[in-house]
């Protein structure tokens, strides 16, 4: 599972209405009828429609200056083997999402959850190439997620931005680890799912490959798979268990 932290899209920035990235969102309900469209979702509903995703986002900003962001986009995006695995269900990823938005609000330590939000949904079924203006290959089902900078009672400032994390005494008080959510969005789906997660599909795992710290591959086992650790040879082997 991929989870990206964005401003906005597109570079429309987040600082004044979010009008254009919801109608940039619409992108796939072009020449849709009715019955054919998909719409953005909330935490209990399926269908809201644009108008008023802008309307309740745009409202949400009491105590918030011109310079200060008034909206945030997250984008879900499972791996094309998490898709296949899900039989490409739209409905499994809206519940999926509402799931980690649960997640996303207790990640604050301010004891939020996903109901005390302003959030906005939309799935989208493709990727898309801007220098070839074409639709990528493979499988792309992802969600986007609009959630206001204000929760629903407007008494809180909540960015997925900050780099305070759990602070006790200060001018901000919780903060926001963005990577203890990556890793909770992964053991999220696996959970939800009863997905397999392979060592190489694991958060931990990647990050350790791109930033070449694979030589601590033995204590990534060890995180996710406490048992490992009990593993021992069989006799004659002297090259230890796989990993």
């Amino acid at each position: 599972m991929n989870l990206k932290f964005t401003a906005s899209e597109k570079k429309i920035g987040n600082k004044e209405s979010v009008r254009t990235l919801v109608n940039y969102l619409e992108k796939e309900n072009k020449d849709k009828s009715i019955g054919d469209r998909e719409y953005f979702f909330d935490h209990e509903n399926n269908t809201v429609f644009p108008i008023d995703v802008i309307n309740r986002i745009d409202k949400k900003k009491k105590k918030l200056g011109a310079n200060d962001a008034k909206f945030y986009m997250l984008i879900l995006s499972p791996s094309e083997k998490e898709n296949e695995f899900l039989g490409n269900d739209p409905d499994k990823l809206k519940t999926y999402t509402r799931e980690f938005m649960n997640a996303y609000a207790a990640n604050f330590n301010k004891g939020l959850q996903g109901s005390d939000l302003v959030y906005y949904a939309k799935v989208e079924w493709n990727r898309y190439d801007e220098k070839k203006k074409d639709i990528k290959d493979g499988n792309n089902l992802h969600v986007h997620i609009i959630v206001s900078r204000r929760d629903k009672n407007q008494y809180y400032k909540l960015s997925p931005m900050t780099n305070h994390q759990n602070t006790k005494s200060g001018p901000v008080k919780g903060g926001f680890c963005r990577k203890d959510l990556m890793i909770e969005s992964e053991k999220l789906f696996d959970k939800s799912f009863n997905y397999n997660r392979t060592l190489e599909e694991s958060w931990d795992y990647q990050f350790a490959k791109k930033h070449h710290k694979l030589d601590v591959k033995p204590k990534i086992v060890e995180k996710i798979n406490p048992k490992n650790k009990e593993i021992k040879p069989k006799k004659g082997n002297d090259k230890g268990p796989e990993i």
